[in-house]
C-alpha cells in the first residue's frame, strides 16, 4: 500500500512548465521515494520526457504539498484560458445569461469565486471547440431557450463535478473535461425540459408520457453517446459517463443496469453530480436541500465505486454548508 503521506501527480502535467512549487519524488516502492525535482528548481523539457521515455508516469509530492500544488494546477489553466478569445458568434457569447445564472448558483452553494471561474472558462473553451459543428451548435442553442432548464442544467452538473473533483485533486486539465464534455451531451437529444427532468426508472412508470416520449428517454443516453464520438472531439471515455449517466448503484438504473462494481469511479462521480444538482433544483434553500442529500448519498451511493467519489461530495458541501 502506498506511502499516505505522498500523492501522485501525473508527469504531464508538468510539460510546458520550467518550475514547480513543490518538491517532487519518484516512488522506488510503495514506501520508498527519492527527491528529483527541489521546489522552484528550474527544469526544462527534456527532464520531463526522460522520466516519459522511461514509462514513468507519475510523479509524488508530499501529502502537506497538496494545496500549493492545487494552486498551481488551478494557475496553469487559468493562464490557458485566458490566452483564448473569443467572437461575437460563438456559442459561449450566445449562452451568456445561461453563464450568469449557473454562476451565481454555484456560488451560493459553496463553489468558490476561483473555482468558477475556471471551470467557466473551460465549459466556454469547451463550447467554442463544438463552433464548426453546425449541428451541435443548432443543438446548443435549442437547449439554452428551452426555458432555461437543458442549458443551465448541462452547465451546472459539469460545475458541480468539476469543483468536487477538484476538491479530490482528481484534477488534471483532461479529467475536467470529460466532466465538462459529459454535461453539454448526456442530454443534447431531448427536446424538451419535462423529459430530461426523469432520472430514475420509477419516475417513468408514474408519469403519462406518450411511447414515443418513452423511447427518447430510454434512448437518450446512447444518443448523447453517439453525438459526441460524431463530433470528434478528443476526449477518452467521455463517452462512457454519457452513456452511463442514468446508471444507480443498485443496479436499477437504465440502459444496461449496471451496478457500482462495474462503473468506473469518474462515472459515479457524474451520476453523483447530476443527483446534485436535481435535488439542488427541487429546494428553495440549498441547505435544506444538503441535509436531504447528506442522508442519500451516505445511504444509496457508498457502496462500490461510488463509495469515493460520495466521501468527496461529502466533504466538500459539508465543508460549505457549515460555514452558513
Amino acid at each position: 500500500m502506498l506511502n499516505s503521506n505522498y500523492l501522485s501527480v501525473p508527469v504531464r502535467d508538468l510539460i510546458g512548465h520550467h518550475q514547480t512549487p513543490c518538491d517532487l519524488y519518484i516512488s522506488l516502492s510503495d514506501d520508498k521515494f527519492v527527491k528529483i525535482l527541489n521546489a522552484n528548481e528550474v527544469f526544462d523539457e527534456d527532464f520531463i520526457l526522460k522520466y516519459l521515455y522511461k514509462s514513468v508516469t507519475s510523479f509524488y509530492l508530499k501529502s502537506f504539498d497538496k494545496d500549493k500544488w492545487d494552486e498551481f494546477f488551478l494557475e496553469k489553466v487559468k493562464l490557458e484560458i485566458k490566452q483564448e478569445s473569443y467572437s461575437d458568434s460563438d456559442p459561449a457569447k450566445v449562452l451568456t445569461n445561461t453563464f450568469r445564472r449557473v454562476r451565481k448558483y454555484s456560488l451560493e452553494i459553496g463553489i468558490s469565486k476561483d473555482v468558477v471561474e475556471l471551470i467557466e472558462g473551460l465549459q466556454q473553451k469547451t463550447i467554442k471547440s463544438l463552433r464548426k459543428n453546425k449541428s451541435l451548435y443548432k443543438d446548443l442553442l435549442r437547449m439554452a431557450t428551452d426555458e432555461n432548464y437543458l442549458a443551465d442544467h448541462s452547465l451546472m452538473v459539469s460545475s458541480v463535478a468539476c469543483a468536487v473533483a477538484i476538491k479530490m485533486s482528481w484534477s488534471t486539465q483532461a479529467t475536467l473535461k470529460k466532466f465538462i464534455i459529459a454535461g453539454l451531451f448526456h442530454d443534447i437529444s431531448l427536446d424538451n425540459s419535462d423529459l430530461a427532468k426523469i432520472h430514475f426508472s420509477s419516475e417513468i412508470e408514474i408519469n403519462n408520457f406518450s411511447k414515443e416520449e418513452l423511447q427518447k428517454i430510454m434512448d437518450h443516453p446512447q444518443q448523447g453517446a453517439d453525438e459526441f464520438l460524431k463530433s470528434n472531439l478528443s476526449c477518452p471515455n467521455a463517452d462512457k459517463i454519457i452513456f452511463c449517466h442514468h446508471e444507480l448503484p443498485d443496479g436499477s438504473g437504465f440502459p444496461r443496469g449496471l451496478d457500482s462494481f462495474n462503473l468506473p469511479q469518474y462515472v459515479c462521480l457524474f451520476i453523483i453530480a447530476e443527483e446534485v444538482v436535481r435535488v439542488l433544483s427541487h429546494y428553495d434553500s440549498s441547505k435544506d436541500a444538503w441535509n436531504y442529500l447528506e442522508k442519500k448519498i451516505s445511504s444509496e451511493y457508498s457502496s462500490g465505486n461510488f463509495r469515493k467519489p460520495s466521501q468527496g461530495f461529502l466533504s466538500f458541501f459539508e465543508q460549505n454548508f457549515k460555514k452558513s
